[in-house]
């Protein structure tokens, strides 16, 4: 029997149900599955899901010129952190 390890975050609800999402590919359908919950709700992650939430859409307002450079930058940068290594990424510069 394959087993596969899959780490998500779970919402206990008030009727003891446990919801959770499972990952694209996975067989529908009842598994068996052993579950570790840790005793204290994560009270940090609304606060998470909301500061990245906020960033969307915060580059709408580029010019293509600013997102060009803007990229070109994070490109920059990937680059001085990893290396020369190879990548499927299309690189501007």
């Amino acid at each position: 029997m394959a087993m596969r390890t899959i780490e998500t975050v779970a919402e206990v609800t008030a009727d003891g149900s446990l919801v959770a999402r499972a990952p694209v590919g996975l067989a529908p359908g009842h598994h068996r599955a052993t579950i570790v919950v840790d005793e204290a709700p994560d009270a940090g992650l609304e606060e998470r899901r909301a500061a990245i939430m906020s960033c969307v859409g915060a580059w709408s307002d580029m010019s293509d010129e600013e997102m060009d450079e803007f990229l070109a930058d994070i490109y920059a940068r990937r680059r001085g952190f990893f290396g020369d290594r190879p990548d499927n990424a299309t690189d501007p510069a």
